[in-house]
């Protein structure tokens, strides 16, 4: 489930931004801009009826094209992650956005919280036809 939120992630800042986007830590030859999209924590709450609420969340690090005013770039950047990021993939609301500017970039902290479904380990072997004796 996170890894099919990450891509839609991935896939929307790449759709909407027009600009490379990468999930895991590439040391050599980026052209910038690009986005680096990392999970940083997930939290999970147990609900009613087996259900379990989980908060996943990811660090957005924004690297610009412009050296030359850098912040520029990223409060443009910001202003348009606010207005276009506010579901992901009409799917999952993305609860909460943060933005800090850090040296030449971006760091742009996104929250969603999403719900799954607890299934016991009786029921599983139920379906596949085995007797659990206890």
């Amino acid at each position: 489930m996170i890894n099919d939120i990450q891509s839609l992630l991935v896939q929307q800042l790449k759709n909407v931004f027009g600009v490379e986007v990468h999930d895991e830590h590439i040391q050599q030859n980026l052209i910038e801009p690009y986005f680096l999209v990392l999970l940083t924590k997930i939290d999970s709450i147990r609900k009613l009826n087996r259900r379990i609420k989980e908060t996943a969340f990811f660090n957005v690090i924004y690297y610009p094209r412009n050296k030359t005013e850098p912040r520029k770039e990223c409060i443009t950047i910001q202003s348009k992650l606010r207005k276009e990021f506010k579901y992901l993939a009409n799917q999952y609301q993305i609860k909460a956005v943060e933005s800090n500017f850090r040296d030449d970039s971006l760091s742009i902290l996104i929250q969603i919280d999403y719900y799954m479904l607890e299934v016991n380990e009786e029921e599983k072997m139920k379906e596949l036809g085995v007797i659990v004796h206890e």
